[in-house]
Parts: C-alpha cells; structure tokens; sequence
C-alpha cells in the first residue's frame, strides 16, 4: 500500500524456517537484516524480534531461529507468521513520519529524527492534515535536529525536495483515508542524498469506519459575542490594588469598554461604586 504513495522500501521476503531464511537472504543479497512478523508485536525490538547486519548464511540461520525464540518467549500468545528477510540499508539518517487520527483535530501529520531519536529527544513537529509545500518546508526547519539533514561534519546533505514530497505523500495518504486509518508510523526512514528507504511501517486501523472531518468552514459569527460583548460579569472582583481581580475591574470601568460590568464578590456589595 505505502508504495503506492511513492514510498520505497528495501527488498524483503518471508521465511517460515532458519534454512528458508538464509536461502532468501542470499537471493536478496547480504548483509540483511531479520525482523520477527507478527500482526500481534507491534514493538519488534522491545521483545527480540529483530537483528541487523547478518552477513554469513549461517548468522542468518542463528538469527531466525533467535528471534522465533524470544518472540515467542515474551509474546506467547501471539501468532508468529515468520520472519522478515530484509535488505539491509547501512547508510542515511534515521527520520519518522507519522500520521494520526486526533478525535478533534482529524488527520494530523508529524516529522522529526526517528529510530530511538523520536523516544529519546522528542524532536519532532506536527500539522493539521493537508499540508502544503510551504508547510512540509516549515516543518523540517521547526525541527533541532535539522543539521543533521543539511550535512553535518562533511556529509552529504539530504535533498529537502525529497523530504518534503515525502512529507506531502503522507499528506496524501491521510486525506485518501481519513476515516480509516488509526496511525501510522514511518519508522526509521533512512535519507541520504536524493534517496529513501521506509525501513520499518507500523499500520494500525480504525476497527470501524469513523465519519470524515467535515470540510465546513468555521463560522466566526458568533465570537463578536466575545470581542464584542455588551456585558461581562467577572467573577473574583476585587478591592484589594495589586490583585488580578482588582486591575480587570478597573480596566473595564475606567477605560474603553462601554458595556454593562457585573462584579461578582461572595463578600461585597459593591466595588468601584457598582454593585456586586
């Protein structure tokens, strides 16, 4: 599905046994990584379930039957359907790209430094789903770990188009299934140059359809009665100079405001000569 929104991501197949498993991965070609599939582990790494830069047949046997181990060890009532065989991408800075279906704001996106960075620093921004262009931009440069994107200590900067397409992709992909989509999580996405790889996805659904955010426009109409108002009735007045209560009353009995004014004091029956 990600492909279809123009996110790349590294050769993988399935094996369902240490011998498949090193077949596949001298087909994919090694090094590789192995990743436990599971539609019941959400975290691979917290359990186990995933190990990198196997560059033997033999590591990738003692890999496999690893991971289904410990996999298992730590989620034992989950379904095990095998284990990724993945290529293995050892150049790049780590990024996330999430999405979220917030119950108030709908469809929002967010982007910062991912892999253990996203947890650790928290460097991250968010928008309200769609984006812009202009807005994707914003939200790189938002982001503290930005000098690591533009080339740090001789390194090839990574091309800010390419980001902010894949930022707006994922926009794409909010709009195209809002409703529908819970959150998902880019995971790292490793970016080097003009290049990507989505290393890892986490997809997780609504369980039912949810209503889309309706695209009415806000009706300001009725914040006059805010901006506007012909009476306000503050409560704690005050008497006492100094306190909040006090210096809101005086602005809006001695300044501009032409309204009517309520003090409301548990203890008064008036103040500033108007009756409490």
């Amino acid at each position: 599905m990600i492909q279809q929104y123009g996110f790349k991501v590294p050769r993988s197949a399935l094996a369902t046994t240490a011998d498949e498993a090193a077949t596949v991965a001298s087909e994919i070609g090694l090094p590789v990584a192995l990743k436990i599939s599971s539609p019941d582990i959400v975290h691979k790494t917290d359990v186990g379930g995933v190990m990198l830069n196997l560059g033997r047949a033999n590591q990738v046997r003692q890999a496999f039957e690893q991971i289904v181990s410990s996999a298992r060890a730590a989620c034992p009532h989950a379904h095990v359907q095998g284990v990724e065989i993945q290529e293995m991408v050892t150049e790049g800075t780590e990024v996330i790209i999430g999405l979220l279906d917030d119950p108030q704001f709908g469809p929002v996106i967010m982007f910062g430094l991912g892999g253990v960075f996203t947890e650790v620093l928290q460097d991250v921004t968010f928008r309200v789903v769609p984006i812009e262009r202009s807005d994707a931009a914003q939200m790189i440069h938002e982001i503290q770990g930005q000098k690591l994107l533009q080339g740090y200590r001789g390194a090839s900067p990574v091309s800010e188009d390419m980001l902010i397409d894949l930022l707006m992709n994922a926009s794409r992909m909010a709009s195209d299934q809002a409703g529908k989509l819970q959150s998902v999580d880019f995971n790292p996405i490793m970016v080097w140059k003009d290049q990507h790889r989505v290393v890892d996805a986490k997809i997780l659904w609504h369980p039912q359809p949810q209503p889309a955010p309706s695209t009415a426009q806000a009706n300001p109409r009725h914040l006059d009665r805010f901006f506007k108002a012909r009476s306000v009735a503050l409560v704690g007045a005050s008497t006492t100079p100094g306190k909040v209560g006090n210096a809101v009353l005086d602005s809006l009995l001695n300044h501009e405001f032409k309204g009517q004014v309520y003090p409301i004091n548990p203890s008064r029956d008036e103040i500033m000569g108007v009756k409490a």
